[in-house]
């Protein structure tokens, strides 16, 4: 296939998905020529309707005079943002927008990204998933699937109720087990599915109605909720229905494909450990879908790696490191598999089985090595567990700065959930082992980051690469030429709407690994190029988040490409 031919068809699919969102059709709400148009979110544009439209429409009486256009009431709700100093407020704000001017609402959050991001996602969104029961007030964004739906046809029932059905072209869809760093919250974890719906549209450009939220709710085991008297989701323990979980996740996947067709692509997000990549493994090969806590995470940990192998300073191989993951659950092994892969394809002469040599996991027992004696190891987590001789108390094995020392850590990457855990002395004991260090604190939300940014810049003197799962400020002082610098968040979000936009465009009904890694690359490469490589000097790894799209542009494009060259599409390939 031409490359050239092939970036100028996805580039023009692109432009037409933005169509909607930078006003689109102004008379797209002419067959509704009654007054329910003000209370359709899809069709509601408030006082930018023109004087013509609500003549004809028969809302003239209903609105003022005067007419603001969509920028200036997108101006107006910024103004109104910056008054209010809580963000759960700013969200809920949001949300109430997106319930009334979807339109307005997509519009806001796309140019103003940067700013809203933090509110629309991590970290606020996590605190929006805790309190979701008590603030949310309409909740027809998206599906909810139950423990008790455990048929294809009562499942499909479901599905059929959303009122896009027709149009819907990929789900983001989580059991609620682990939601971000903040654990089992039931139902109430629908609200990260909303979240990266909203991403989808404003990074990845796709329309609003091909998305759909989906929350299967099977229990929690969080006892808050289960006393809270206005929790929404079903007050049993998760146990109670184990013995179904599998029967209601393959209805799910079932009734996707026959409600929506096989190219409609299926997110897992914010699955518990025990189940995220066992149901990878069961769905990823007669399913288009993804797991984007192990594949996203995987890819933007990685973009960050081959990011700073291209910078005049630190090491310029993968083999030249040694990594120390301090997690080893879905996004742990997901980030260790990734590099393992990366490995092999720098160094062709090596085995996937030797390339996870230069790799080492800690979990809540400690470090993973083959002779450990406490804490059972797992079959993911087996090949990982290398041989070690110990020669000093085995409590040593639970010290990071220790552990840092020993291995002759050069990277390290935090997604445990636990906070501080990136001590002085542990970047101390990383930086002895090289001059400039790969730091990733990737826990979420920020409460839970191992360490902030301003503290590693100030104990490495700035000789790092870093990145954090949610974002944070650098003090104007940090550099002595005065450079203001925000520092990098390791966001999936960088991968996830990019990655979408290219199955949903080449209409992939399977998603290969392989994917990732082309993500990853494309990414760095990004960074490699003129506009953004002297950000490499001052430690960040990734475009800033206000050029998100263009990345989500180049992601595509590659994957496009990727799954026609592997012909996973009916698809004529583009000439």
């Amino acid at each position: 296939m031409e490359s050239t031919h092939a970036r100028v068809h996805f580039l023009w699919w692109i432009t037409v998905s933005f169509t909607l969102l930078r006003g689109g059709d102004s008379d797209s709400c002419g067959a509704f020529e009654n007054t329910m148009v003000l209370s359709n979110a899809d069709l509601n544009q408030g006082l930018a309707f023109t004087a013509e439209q609500r003549t004809n429409l028969g809302i003239d009486a209903l609105l003022p005079f005067g007419q603001r256009d969509i920028d200036l009431q997108s101006q107006l709700i910024m103004q109104e943002l910056h008054s209010i100093d809580d963000d759960l407020h700013k969200y809920r704000l949001l949300i109430n927008i997106l319930e009334s001017n979807a339109r307005l609402f997509y519009y806001t959050l796309i140019n103003n990204l940067q700013a809203l991001m933090p509110i629309v996602y991590t970290p606020t969104v996590g605190t929006a998933c805790q309190q979701l029961s008590r603030i949310m007030r309409r909740f027809d964004h998206g599906i909810w699937l139950n423990a008790h739906d455990d048929s294809v046809s009562a499942i499909e029932r479901k599905l059929r109720q959303w009122r896009n059905k027709e149009d819907v072209k990929a789900i983001v869809v989580t059991d609620g087990e682990r939601i971000l760093g903040l654990g089992d919250l039931g139902a109430n974890g629908f609200g990260i599915s909303l979240g990266k719906t909203a991403l989808y549209t404003a990074i990845g450009g796709i329309q609003p109605s091909q998305l759909l939220s989906v929350s299967i709710d099977v229990g929690t085991n969080n006892e808050q909720l289960l006393h809270d008297p206005f929790y929404i989701g079903i007050k049993a323990r998760r146990d109670e229905f184990q013995s179904q979980y599998d029967t209601v996740m393959d209805a799910f996947m079932q009734s996707v494909v026959n409600v929506y067709g096989n190219t409609t692509l299926v997110q897992f997000e914010d699955f518990g450990n025990s189940n995220a990549f066992r149901l990878l493994q069961r769905y990823q090969h007669n399913f288009n879908m993804f797991n984007d806590d192990i594949q996203g995470t995987a890819a933007v940990t990685m973009a960050g790696i081959y990011a700073s192998l291209k910078s005049k300073h630190g090491l310029k191989r993968l083999k030249d490191h040694r990594f120390l993951l301090i997690g080893a659950g879905s996004a742990g092994i997901g980030i260790a598999d990734i590099i393992s892969t990366a490995i092999v394809q720098e160094s062709a002469s090596i085995s996937f089985e030797e390339a996870n040599k230069y790799v080492w996991l800690m979990d809540s027992k400690g470090l993973i090595y083959e002779q450990r004696k406490h804490g059972a190891i797992s079959s993911l987590k087996q090949r990982y567990a290398h041989s070690y001789t110990l020669s000093d108390d085995d409590e040593n094995l639970k010290d990071i700065a220790y552990i840092v020392s020993k291995l002759g850590i050069t990277a390290i990457v935090g997604v445990s959930g636990v906070s501080k855990q990136f001590t002085k002395d542990v970047i101390t004991a990383l930086k002895s082992n090289t001059k400039y260090p790969l730091i990733f604190s990737l826990s979420n939300p920020t409460a839970n980051s191992e360490c902030t940014a301003q503290e590693a810049y100030d104990w490495t003197q700035n000789q790092l690469f870093f990145a954090s799962g949610s974002p944070f400020t650098l003090r104007p002082d940090t550099f002595d030429d005065g450079k203001l610098i925000t520092p990098s968040q390791g966001n999936n979000a960088y991968i996830f709407p990019g990655v979408a936009l290219g199955l949903i465009a080449s209409e992939s009904f399977s998603v290969p690994n392989e994917i990732f890694l082309i993500a990853a690359q494309t990414v760095a490469d990004l960074m490699h190029s003129g506009e953004y490589i002297d950000l490499l000097d001052y430690g960040v790894i990734y475009p800033p988040i206000g050029d998100i799209r263009k990345v989500s542009v180049e992601i595509a494009i590659k994957v496009a490409e990727t799954i026609h060259k592997k012909k996973l599409t009916q698809q004529e390939s583009p000439s």
